[in-house]
């Protein structure tokens, strides 16, 4: 029997194609070039931070009881409703974290009470013109008396 098999065993012709375990067709198989995952795996969000990430958690919706009725809120807005009741239950930590909350500076006008962030002198104008920057440092030099 191993004599039958050696002996009538010829190469195939070397444009056939045998097809089985791993051996795709040829019509089946990816074009020389061409990706089998042309859209690729999605690229990593760059901007996901923990900031970010709880920001995301934070705008979810949720169904929360507010007296006999349910509604559906944000997350934040459940918090601060759940802090603002226990507030007014009595909790003194939550009156505090409220107060320090409403107390806060919300932007830099804000915090400046109403006067400009950043203001320029009349020397400090002449001296920081545009001209000026572009030439390069100013450098002062001491003068000995």
């Amino acid at each position: 029997m191993d004599s039958d098999k050696k002996s009538g065993s010829a190469k195939p012709p070397a444009d056939a194609h045998e097809c089985g375990y791993r051996k795709p067709p040829k019509a089946k198989q990816f074009q020389k070039g061409k990706s089998g995952n042309p859209a690729g795996r999605p690229k990593a969000s760059t901007s996901l931070n923990a900031r970010d990430a709880l920001e995301r958690l934070l705008s979810r919706s949720v169904r929360v009881r507010q007296g006999d009725k349910m509604v559906n809120m944000i997350y934040y807005d459940a918090i601060v409703a759940g802090m603002c009741a226990a507030a007014a239950r009595g909790n003194t930590k939550a009156f505090e974290l409220i107060g320090k909350v409403l107390s806060a500076p919300i932007s830099p006008q804000d915090l400046m009470k109403g006067r400009k962030v950043f203001e320029w002198t009349p020397e400090e104008e002449a001296r920081f013109t545009e001209a000026c920057l572009l030439a390069g440092p100013i450098i002062e030099k001491e003068v000995a008396i």
